[in-house]
């Protein structure tokens, strides 16, 4: 029957009505409201944030966040979407700049309003001493900065630093900083008033007068990603790993171990 050979066509035709209407959103996705618009929500379809695609991006690009750097934060972001517990706030540190320059932004995922802080790197990752990491690793007693997406996890107090947040790494890059006690805290050595930063020994530490800010934003869940060039070898990580297996390997607490007053 006509009405029959109709219905049988409609539902052959209707994959190709979806991917058409699919691919003519894509194209004027850049029209829509809920992306046009500033502010932008931080809890997307499917608890994804699809940042790449929204105006947040231009929002934190337009205040010294380098483009290619936020476009892979943002894509990482969505990777571990469901290991993010506290929206809001994420944090991008961008460790191909010297320590003496702003290059840990404090971005508010709501308004887009982004906050550049001085953070430190640590001293394995500069052994030269020059302000700016060239080598990073996920090995114990390396005291290096660690590459990758991380969760800033709960507030606790440091021994030597205060108040503090512990870090969980989501990659391998960063698989082993909570072992390492690589952690986000305050220190002196960080400050505008200084010419020179100091080196912590892998953990990310901010001034004094920010760190408070810093973990109500972050701490309990929030998002950082840590972006750099690292020239350590493979062959070095590979030697570092077969080092670890001796069972008289001694494992360096490399939060509450490392210089109260840095190294420089």
């Amino acid at each position: 029957k006509p009405e029959i050979i109709a219905m049988k066509t409609l539902k052959l035709l209707r994959p190709a009505f979806i991917l058409s209407f699919a691919l003519t959103g894509a194209a004027c996705g850049q029209n829509s409201s809920s992306i046009a618009a500033k502010v932008v929500s931080p809890d997307g379809i499917d608890g994804k944030t699809h940042y790449g695609t929204s105006s947040l991006l231009a929002e934190v690009v337009s205040q010294g966040v380098p483009r290619d750097i936020a476009i892979l934060a943002f894509s990482k972001y969505d990777t571990f979407a469901d290991h993010v517990r506290k929206t809001g706030n994420m944090a991008i540190i961008d460790f191909t700049r010297p320590s003496g320059e702003p290059r840990l932004f404090l971005i508010n995922t709501a308004t887009g309003h982004v906050d550049a802080l001085l953070v430190a790197h640590g001293s394995g990752s500069d052994p030269m001493a020059t302000g700016t990491p060239l080598k990073f690793s996920n090995i114990p007693n390396s005291k290096m900065s660690s590459l990758g997406a991380y969760i800033v996890n709960e507030k606790f107090q440091s021994s030597n630093h205060g108040t503090a947040a512990r870090l969980d790494g989501l990659e391998s890059t960063n698989s082993l900083v909570r072992s390492r006690a690589i952690i986000l805290h305050s220190a002196n050595y960080v400050s505008t008033s200084l010419e020179k930063m100091g080196m912590s020994w892998g953990c990310p530490a901010v001034s004094l007068a920010w760190i408070s800010k810093t973990l109500a934003r972050l701490s309990g869940g929030a998002f950082l990603y840590a972006y750099g060039h690292s020239l350590a070898s493979p062959l070095d990580e590979l030697q570092a790993q077969q080092l670890m297996i001796d069972p008289a390997y001694h494992w360096v607490n490399e939060g509450e171990g490392a210089p109260v007053d840095g190294i420089f």
